[in-house]
């Protein structure tokens, strides 16, 4: 299974606990999670063994790096659509696609692009002349946005944003109001 690293830090004297602040101990790490996590069940968890393999394992996820890149891909679903080709069909916005794009990120285009671009095209446009960028608290988010992608009709092999491969989320009848 795949180990995903969640760091964080928290003061010592922002946790109430029954334990003393500033010991050798620390507080108790039950008390910790309640209160960073409290929807974590604290009684699910069992302090693991210490063998080898947990060692090993505890090694290989404090040595993942945390990444300050992320690309997601963003794709429009028109009324009626419910499968991933019709989906990737849409060449054009709609409004309220292009007003929801326009929270995410700023237009960029690729050409020359010199920031973060998550493996689309900065050299020769085969990956579209635009995109959404944007930078948030030290991150830098690329958008894979399947209608500024080159469209190519009936090519199962043209561009598909990394992201949306993974599952996409059923169709509802509802439509997606910005201003809601």
């Amino acid at each position: 299974s795949k180990l995903v690293t969640l760091r964080g830090s928290i003061l010592e004297d922002a946790v109430t606990s029954t334990g003393r602040h500033g010991t050798v101990r620390g507080l108790p790490l039950k008390e910790v999670l309640e209160q960073v996590v409290p929807e974590l069940s604290v009684s699910c968890l069992r302090l693991a063994l210490s063998t080898p393999k947990v060692t090993e394992q505890l090694l290989k996820l404090d040595e993942q790096g945390l990444s300050q890149k992320h690309k997601v891909g963003v794709l429009l679903c028109r009324a009626g659509q419910s499968t991933e080709e019709e989906m990737y069909n849409n060449e054009e916005a709609t409004p309220a696609f292009s007003a929801f794009m326009d929270l995410l990120g700023e237009q960029v285009c690729l050409r020359g692009f010199t920031n973060y671009a998550a493996q689309l095209d900065t050299k020769t446009d085969s990956t579209g002349t635009h995109s959404l960028y944007t930078t948030y608290q030290g991150y830098e988010v690329m958008f894979h946005v399947s209608t500024m992608l080159p469209y190519m009709p009936n090519n199962p092999q043209q561009v598909r944003p990394t992201h949306t491969q993974h599952g996409l989320p059923q169709p509802t009848p509802d439509t997606f109001m910005p201003t809601r």
